[in-house]
């Protein structure tokens, strides 16, 4: 069982920064929105399955990003961090912006509310 772990702060206040502190070999970066870290990053390379050295994963789509915390572990990652995790759900609400029906705001927050569940009780811990 995983352990998830919520880190809130306002912007700029050195969330992502604090990844500096964390081995790439051993850490998965799936970022929601692609960007540069606020450090230098020479050691953090984008994901590549068969680099076990790669570390930064880019998706906003709910399903990617649940595999990618499900396989983590397969390839030696102990720790998973997914940055600016509220895009994954207003990217998905922008996406159906033209949807008329109010239960894709249900089918959202299941989305969201399964990669967390998923990752508490389906990742090693």
């Amino acid at each position: 069982m995983g352990t998830v772990s919520l880190i809130l702060g306002e912007s700029g206040t050195g969330k992502t920064a604090s990844l500096r502190h964390l081995n790439p070999k051993t850490c998965l970066l799936i970022q929601s929105i692609q960007k540069p870290l606020p450090f230098p990053a020479k050691d953090w390379r984008p994901w590549a399955a068969k680099d076990p050295h790669s570390s930064i994963y880019v998706s906003d789509l709910w399903q990617p990003v649940k595999m990618a915390l499900s396989r983590a572990y397969d390839y030696g990652k102990r720790i998973a961090v997914v940055d600016d995790f509220q895009y994954i759900m207003a990217n998905e609400f922008m996406r159906r912006g033209e949807e008329k029906s109010y239960e894709k705001f249900t089918e959202i927050a299941h989305h969201t509310w399964d990669i967390l569940h998923h990752t508490i009780h389906h990742t090693p811990p």
